[in-house]
């Protein structure tokens, strides 16, 4: 059984409570505008909670909270097969005892409800899981009770606010230790202030030791004012939080066709790589969330083809971020500048893809990466506010690029080259890819970085506002860089048109 829906027709609780009346097994991915969280659920109850965020997987928890080896963590990781899950296999080698994994996947549980509890708009998916003979890790959390207890929490944590104003600020020492007597107005069932103290670690902020401790969230705010005014401790800005990173700003939803028909490949019995790999590259949004999710989870310091990441990725983390991604249409609506930019990415790739096919000197599917993402800054623009890029994009339209980018500094403060860097750093792309997001429509010339120099014709070549190729002085000094004639890209153009036609045909293309 599958079933969508949103936080207009029902609320987590209810959704939750649902699962378990059915008794249903599957995944449950919760998705916001940009994260998501998945719930493993199996008999109607919660065996475990998928993070994808950088320092919340399973094993880098695992190598924080129990100091492990993470040479030992990752080799096992490595060699995990189809449908393996890394807890079963630490305890089956003795790495990780079960007491321990349950305790850190409750935890992680624990974690993840919460995040989606505090959502104010919010889309779900569930699908059924297919079914194995023996389940995954026997950590169960009874999650009627979980929510129950949760949802009181989040009652809680309404009073934090009158407390901390910030809650992401991190608290740092100001000494080392202090008696543990209880001053005076001190919650009886908290530690003294010198066992708090120790929770304080220069890193965490103060939402992180609230969410990770077992005491009443409220009454530890309280403590951690008074260990302030007491002179105790001190709070400074996160770190993270000072970075004002263009990459935070956009939304980036992919198109829900492509990602309901990649995540049926994904969820049939039969998993047919080849294939998911070829339709996730005709989205530029799923590419890029996939380039994503590689990069979180790591390569083992290979580097590695388009194809093999997903093939390494394995099953279930995929089908969690195309669950999510389905879930999303809920939450997006796409603008026509939003397909006018999917359109040119499109074609772009197909016309790299030719054009590595006529010269060589770069992996075909490189050139085809680096085409479908060039323009990720414009999709973050156009998502953050269509009215004024399709504004911007009306203004300057047949006043070359120049204009639109400084348009766009103008209207954002920005440009979609230096979002899309910002994106491509964020989210751990490789620098060559990196490069390409960032100067694709420089004026400069850039002769040794040659997979750059097959995006910024193969854009050229497929122009789809223009009947003929639009030859300029710089892009003819490309293409003679390139090796390649005008008449040669005059042929991979119309070429690409066919392709173009066929993929209207079938739907790619709208």
């Amino acid at each position: 059984m599958a079933f969508q829906g949103d936080d207009r027709t029902i609320s987590i609780p209810e959704l939750f409570n649902f699962i378990v009346h059915q008794r249903m097994e599957g995944l449950l991915v919760v998705a916001s505008a940009s994260q998501e969280r998945c719930f493993g659920f199996r008999n109607g109850e919660l065996e475990y909670a998928l993070l994808n965020d950088p320092g919340q997987l399973l094993g880098e928890v695992l190598i924080r909270e129990l100091s492990l080896d993470p040479r030992e963590i990752g080799g096992v990781l490595y060699s995990l097969g189809e449908g393996q899950f890394l807890g079963e296999e630490l305890v089956a080698r003795g790495i990780v005892s079960p007491e321990n994994l349950e305790a850190v996947v409750r935890r992680q549980i624990r974690r993840a409800l919460r995040e989606v509890l505090r959502w104010n708009r919010w889309a779900f998916h569930f699908c059924d899981s297919i079914r194995r003979d023996e389940p995954p890790t026997r950590v169960k959390a009874t999650t009627q009770s979980l929510v129950l207890d949760l949802t009181r929490e989040m009652d809680e944590w309404e009073r934090v606010g009158e407390v901390f104003f910030d809650l992401d600020c991190v608290p740092h020492r100001m000494q080392e230790s202090v008696q543990s007597r209880k001053p005076e107005g001190w919650d009886p069932n908290l530690p003294g202030p010198g066992k708090l103290l120790l929770d304080v670690d220069g890193h965490r902020t103060v939402r992180d030791i609230l969410e990770e401790s077992p005491h009443s969230v409220y009454s530890l705010a309280c403590a951690f004012a008074q260990m302030i005014a007491d002179g105790l401790i001190e709070l400074l800005p996160s770190f993270d939080n000072l970075s004002n990173n263009e990459a935070d700003t956009y939304e980036l939803p992919a198109v829900p066709d492509i990602a309901s028909g990649v995540l049926e490949l994904v969820s049939s019995e039969e998993f047919d790589l080849d294939r998911t790999s070829s339709l996730i590259l005709s989205d530029p949004i799923l590419a890029a969330r996939t380039l994503r999710l590689a990069s979180i989870r790591g390569s083992n310091g290979e580097s590695r083809s388009f194809s093999d990441e997903v093939r390494h990725m394995g099953r279930l983390p995929l089908q969690t971020m195309l669950l999510a991604e389905s879930a999303r249409r809920f939450l997006s609506s796409h603008s026509h500048s939003w397909h006018r930019i999917w359109q040119q990415s499109y074609l772009t790739s197909l016309a790299a893809e030719e054009i590595v096919a006529e010269i060589g000197g770069v992996e075909a599917e490189e050139a085809r990466v680096a085409g479908l993402l060039h323009n990720l800054g414009a999709f973050g623009l156009a998502a953050s506010d269509p009215e004024r890029y399709r504004k911007i994009a009306h203004d300057s339209k047949g006043r070359g690029i120049d204009a639109a980018i400084k348009a766009q500094v103008e209207e954002f403060g920005t440009d979609q080259c230096r979002v899309g860097a910002a994106i491509a750093d964020k989210w751990g792309f490789p620098a060559t890819l990196k490069t390409v997001l960032r100067e694709h429509h420089s004026n400069l010339e850039h002769p040794k970085n040659r997979l750059l120099s097959i995006v910024r014709l193969a854009m050229r070549v497929a122009d789809p506002e223009s009947e003929t190729i639009q030859w300029d002085r710089l892009h003819r000094r490309i293409a003679k860089q390139l090796k390649i004639s005008p008449a040669c890209c005059e042929r991979i153009r119309s070429r690409v048109r066919t392709e173009e036609d066929h993929a209207r045909v079938v739907g790619v293309l709208a």
